[in-house]
């Protein structure tokens, strides 16, 4: 079993300070045998904890690791135009030494749509046009694209990638999980989420509001011991088959709550050698 972890960033008057402890946090997390790390990723979103540059803040995340994998946990690429977004990506692959993961979204904020002068009902769309241009330029390094949204009409693509192999693949649910998924939805929406922004659970959260650990369902966190935390992985990947679990740790003992899952959680689930 593999194990990644995100990392939700409140930047604050003192940004530097915060992100230069980041960076040595990224050498521990590849230390504790994490295989993947990731940052969110909104543009102009009330809340924060997630970057509007996650290519950039990836490039400091990359400098003290050797084989962590890196990227944005989603990336909302109905904003950006596709040629701008293979030549972020190919970048940190060269920087990182072909370590870029990139995990895209659809989205779903109306404002972040409209902040950029685009519309949300064709956003699918624009995603999947975008995807077949970026896959056919890192598989040919050659820009061949004309379609309905966009056309590109460069002839190379630069910089080009380190790999010649491009994988792509759709995010799909099993029917195992279904019932988890169930389970969840109405808690989530008891949490706040899909509901305006300024009542969320999580907007409350970043901004320091009250929130009772009560409104935290029992299916979105889990607290306790190692071997608690134990218990629950082994459960979760009896009952849908999982082979890779993503956390989302938060709060001011970060670094000694990801020390204790991968000196105690990691070794007692899964193998840290499989990450490498």
């Amino acid at each position: 079993m593999r194990f990644g972890v995100s990392l939700t960033i409140y930047l604050i008057s003192s940004a530097f300070e915060q992100l230069e402890g980041l960076y040595s946090l990224s050498g521990l997390i590849e230390e504790l045998g994490f295989d993947y790390l990731s940052v969110g990723h909104h543009v102009a979103t009330p809340e924060g904890g997630n970057q509007s540059s996650p290519f950039v803040l990836s490039t400091g995340l990359a400098a003290p690791t050797r084989r962590l994998r890196l990227g944005a946990g989603i990336y909302i690429l109905f904003l950006y135009h596709p040629a701008a977004v293979a030549e972020q990506t190919v970048t940190l692959e060269q920087m990182s030494n072909h370590r870029v993961k990139l995990r895209v979204s659809v989205g779903d904020r109306d404002y972040e749509f409209r902040g950029h002068g685009g519309d949300l009902k064709t956003r699918g769309a624009r995603v999947d046009e975008s995807i077949t241009a970026l896959r056919v330029a890192w598989t040919t390094r050659r820009w061949r694209h004309k379609r309905r949204f966009c056309t590109i009409a460069a002839p190379e693509v630069r910089p080009p990638t380190v790999q010649r192999r491009v994988a792509a693949t759709r995010q799909t649910v099993s029917e195992a999980a279904m019932p988890r998924i169930r389970h969840f939805l109405p808690h989530c929406r008891r949490a706040g989420v899909g509901a305006d922004l300024k009542r969320s659970l999580c907007s409350r959260i970043a901004h320091r509001a009250d929130a009772p650990l009560e409104e935290y369902a029992s299916a979105r966190v889990r607290l306790g011991t190692a071997d608690d935390v134990v218990t629950e992985v082994l459960r979760r990947r009896t009952e849908v088959g999982a082979d890779y679990l993503h956390l989302v740790p938060s709060g001011p003992r970060l670094r000694e709550m990801l020390t204790l899952f991968g000196k105690e959680v990691i070794p007692a689930v899964g193998d840290p050698g499989d990450a490498r």
